[in-house]
C-alpha cells in the first residue's frame, strides 16, 4: 500500500548508516595519504601526534557496531545503538485512518497512518579516554553527513545532541568510558484496516464508532444519538 513497505526497520537503517559510515572512514585511510582524510578533518584540533596515534588506533581497532547495551563480553571500543523513545506524534486524520479511493476499479482497503518519534541513543564504549573522545567525534561526523541517508529512507528530521556519562554498573562493565549520541528522527508508520489482527480485534458488537477530527483540531465520536431533523419532512 505504500513505497515505505520493505524498507528496513528503522533501529536497522540507523545500525546500516554506522556500518556503512565506519566502512567509508577505514577505506580512505587505507587510500588517502596522512594529514587528507577525512579522519584528519574530523579531528583537526588535535596535535599531529595525537592525530597519527588516532588515525592508527582507528584503522587497528575499528568500533564494533552493536544492537542494545554493551556485555561484559562485548569486544571494545563500540558503538551501541538503543532504543530510547519510539512514541506516536500525530495522525493524519483523526487517529489517522483514511479511507483509499477505488483505483482501477480495485478497491484498495482502508489505512491507518501516523508519524512517530524515534529517539536512538547510541552509547560510545572505550577503554580510554581519549579514545572515546576520538570516536565521539567521529559518530557525531557519521550522523550528521548520514541526514540525506536517513531521510531518503524515510526518517525524516533528524537531528542530534550528545552528552558525557558516567558509567552505570548495572549496564557498563568495568574500566570504560562512555559517551552517548541522541539521535532523533520522524518517520510514518502504515497499518491496514483490512487485515486479519485489526478485523479480529475491531470487529463486533461493542466496537467503538470511528473517528474524525473537527476543524479545530479535537477528536470527536460519531456516535449515532438518535433524534434531529428527519430529512424527508419538509421544514415549516
Amino acid at each position: 500500500m505504500s513505497d515505505l513497505h520493505g524498507r528496513l526497520l528503522p533501529e536497522r537503517t540507523v545500525y546500516t548508516l554506522l556500518s556503512r559510515g565506519v566502512a567509508a572512514l577505514l577505506a580512505d585511510l587505507a587510500a588517502a595519504p596522512p594529514g587528507q582524510t577525512v579522519l584528519d578533518d574530523i579531528l583537526q584540533q588535535l596535535d599531529s601526534v595525537e592525530l597519527g596515534k588516532a588515525r592508527a588506533y582507528f584503522a587497528e581497532h575499528p568500533p564494533q557496531i552493536l544492537q542494545a547495551y554493551a556485555r561484559t563480553d562485548s569486544p571494545f571500543p563500540l558503538y551501541a545503538i538503543t532504543l530510547t523513545g519510539d512514541n506516536p506524534s500525530r495522525d493524519f486524520v483523526g487517529v489517522g485512518e483514511l479511507d483509499l479511493l477505488d483505483i482501477l476499479d480495485e478497491k484498495v482497503g482502508r489505512e491507518y497512518r501516523g508519524w512517530v518519534k524515534g529517539v536512538f541513543t547510541i552509547f560510545i564504549y572505550a577503554e580510554h579516554p581519549d579514545v572515546c573522545a576520538w570516536y565521539y567525534r567521529i559518530l557525531r561526523r557519521i550522523c550528521l553527513a548520514g541526514f540525506p541517508f536517513l531521510i531518503s529512507r524515510g526518517l525524516d528530521d533528524p537531528e542530534i545532541s550528545g552528552a558525557e556519562l558516567a558509567p552505570v554498573p548495572e549496564y557498563t562493565p568495568e574500566n570504560l568510558f562512555v559517551r552517548r549520541v541522541t539521535l532523533s528522527v520522524s518517520y510514518e508508520e502504515i497499518w491496514s484496516g483490512d487485515d486479519a489482527l485489526f478485523l479480529a480485534l475491531n470487529a463486533g458488537p461493542g466496537i467503538p464508532e470511528e473517528y474524525i477530527t473537527d476543524p479545530d483540531g479535537v477528536d470527536v465520536r460519531l456516535v449515532d444519538v438518535g433524534g434531529g431533523i428527519d430529512p424527508s419532512e419538509p421544514l415549516d
